[in-house]
């Protein structure tokens, strides 16, 4: 149970960066109004991470062997409350980015960078998977208990060229 929580909390913490990362590129992409709706999203899985260790930035939870706490009673119902709205909402936003000739015109054909520059320079997660290669350190040599969920990771089919501002901007939405 204690690796499944622990799961949790690593995942809530991951979709809060990705918010962060979306948010944050959306002044430089023609929308300033993404950021303020990421940071309200972010601010659903800061409260369930809170919820989780006592603590919004570092919530201390993971402990050697285990967890500091159990779930709080009916934490399950509100996070996937709040997991539900999160989808809703990260679809509205992916569709406002996709419809946008302003977000297109700054990511699709900028910022190319091809595969095996990118594996000879260290480059992992989002930004390699947006290249094309499938390598996820969680799917390839999975820790805890990723072994027994059924997931792959997003990858994206790059152009001859590599992986666009476009392309990486796919794959941390998917």
């Amino acid at each position: 149970r204690a690796e499944y929580i622990r799961l949790i909390a690593i995942e809530l913490q991951r979709i809060a960066s990705h918010l962060m990362w979306l948010g944050a590129y959306g002044p430089d992409t023609g929308n300033l109004s993404v950021l303020v709706w990421c940071l309200r999203e972010r601010e659903m899985m800061m409260d369930l991470l809170q919820e989780m260790g006592g603590s919004r930035m570092h919530y201390n939870f993971p402990r050697i062997g285990g967890v500091k706490r159990d779930l709080p009673h009916g934490f399950a119902q509100r996070a996937r409350s709040k997991l539900e709205l999160f989808l809703q909402r990260i679809q509205e936003y992916e569709a406002l980015y996709d419809e946008s000739t302003v977000f297109l015109v700054r990511t699709q054909g900028v910022g190319y960078a091809k595969a095996e520059e990118m594996v000879n320079h260290g480059v992992s997660g989002p930004n390699l998977r947006a290249a094309g290669v499938n390598y996820d350190v969680r799917w390839a040599h999975p820790y805890s208990v990723y072994s027994e969920l059924d997931w792959e990771p997003p990858v994206e089919r790059s152009s001859i060229k590599g992986a666009d501002c476009y392309d990486r901007y796919r794959v941390r939405v998917e």
